[in-house]
């Protein structure tokens, strides 16, 4: 599986972020254009990974495999993260089911999916060379260094 979408600005202002506990979903809807249509949407329950920006600068990347990047990113609004971060980009790799308008929640990644994630997380983190952001290493990947 690769990246079935990625959306890039996204304001925090614009996103609705629920109330906390599992049943109270928030949403994030993305637009996005198939077959000279436009779709709204809601990129909630996504397994994908997110970069935080603050002012235009990214600050943060993470994954969300485990659970939504919709609640991931609620997580960073009541952790250490609060208040630092003013917009958000999501590369996703959930289905997304047109007819409902939302993307279709994985309960668990395949491995190749989730290797899939930790690559690009680990390619972000090391191309960005984030400070704050734990260092995922590349999945069967060597770090040559020039002789």
């Amino acid at each position: 599986m690769c990246i079935s979408f990625w959306a890039t600005g996204l304001k925090l202002s614009k996103v609705s972020l629920g109330k906390v506990g599992r049943k109270n979903k928030g949403s994030i809807i993305c637009k996005i254009k198939k077959d000279r249509k436009i779709h709204e949407i809601n990129a909630w329950d996504s397994a994908a990974v997110y970069v935080l920006y603050k002012n235009k600068v990214i600050i943060y990347c993470g994954r969300a495999s485990c659970m939504p990047v919709g609640e991931r990113l609620r997580a960073h609004c009541r952790d250490k993260w609060a208040n630092k971060w003013d917009n958000f980009a999501i590369f996703s790799v959930s289905p997304i089911d047109f007819e409902r308008g939302c993307v279709m929640r994985i309960r668990k990644l395949d491995e190749r999916s989730d290797r899939y994630l930790k690559t690009l997380e680990g390619l972000l983190q090391n191309v960005l060379k984030l400070q704050n952001s734990r260092k995922e290493k590349i999945p069967n990947a060597y770090h040559f260094q020039q002789a």
